[in-house]
């Protein structure tokens, strides 16, 4: 097999239009703000296209984050991935000098974890960090008719606690700003879970919301959500502020924004990570049995 880099997104688009992947380059890919590594494989004896492989680097975390690998049928070995992986983690290595490799992938069971038997059995790559993440889908309609009939579901105590709920895209620009002032100088809180998604995930502007304290007018917590198809949102930040949480406005803040979103949208998707003991318990407890189509999202970070 031979590797050749491509640099440019309308040569990056041909091959895979020629080797009918059915792959369409994500807006990152070849962006400014990011550098693109993007491997073409062929073989030349017989003359065949191989595949590809691409991902992008973050030069302040020194990782190259790899986010497609495509090969022709006949190529799909396990020690032909291997091959095209380590040579994709060394190019970037010597060109930016990338310590991590990282990548997101879904699987159904988390003992059946094909990926990492193939990176754990790859030449000098070395799983530093896993992080698993239960995704559940559930339908708005029944299943949040369900969730209406528990005690708790009590949206409209906001207003008796003195909080407004607003669109996230209506939050100020001070907020937002101090805000990123607070992670850059890493003044959080524990447990924090930033409302800002990476550069592949755009939020939702209709299911998105920010709590604020009407005392105070201060930012008291958030609900980010993405699009991901017409009818589908996934639930990606719920977090509230810990000395907003000991006046007990989770649940208030939660199902009124899961009234909002039932307005909205069919069918609602969020995640719960394998660490988080008090999270799994209350959705296998209230939620798993309104819940279709659980899988697992994988996070894996290698040092290369």
């Amino acid at each position: 097999m031979k590797f050749f880099r491509i640099t440019n997104h309308n040569n990056a688009i041909n091959i895979i239009k020629r080797i009918n992947s059915g792959d369409t380059l994500p807006t990152f890919i070849f962006n400014e703000k990011y550098e693109t590594v993007f491997l073409y494989i062929s073989n030349l004896q017989p003359n065949e296209d191989v595949g590809y492989i691409y991902g992008i680097v973050d030069e302040k975390t020194k990782t190259i984050v790899f986010h497609k690998i495509f090969l022709a049928i006949q190529y799909r070995k396990v020690d032909n991935i291997r091959l095209v992986i380590q040579k994709f983690a060394s190019l970037a290595k010597q060109q930016y000098q990338t310590e991590f490799l990282f990548l997101n992938y879904t699987i159904e069971d988390l003992n059946n974890d094909a990926y990492k038997k193939i990176f754990n059995k790859i030449s000098g790559f070395n799983i530093v960090e896993t992080k698993a993440l239960q995704v559940k889908n559930m339908y708005t309609s029944i299943g949040f008719d369900e969730l209406r009939k528990y005690h708790w579901y009590k949206p409209h105590l906001l207003e008796k606690k003195d909080f407004i709920v607003i669109n996230w895209c209506d939050l100020p620009q001070d907020k937002i700003n101090a805000l990123h002032l607070a992670e850059s100088s890493n003044k959080t809180e524990n447990g924090y879970l930033s409302p800002f998604l990476d550069e592949s995930r755009e939020y939702d502007k209709e299911t998105s919301f920010a709590l604020i304290d009407n005392k105070n007018e201060e930012l008291a917590g958030w609900v980010i959500c993405q699009r991901t198809l017409e009818n589908t949102i996934k639930l990606r930040r719920f977090f509230i502020y810990k000395d907003v949480r000991e006046r007990l406005v989770g649940h208030s803040f939660g199902t009124y924004v899961l009234d909002i979103i039932s307005t909205k949208v069919q069918i609602m998707s969020f995640e719960v990570d394998e660490s988080n003991l008090q999270m799994n318990k209350i959705t296998k407890k209230y939620f798993d049995k309104h819940c279709f189509a659980k899988y697992f999202n994988i996070g894996l970070k290698i040092k290369i």
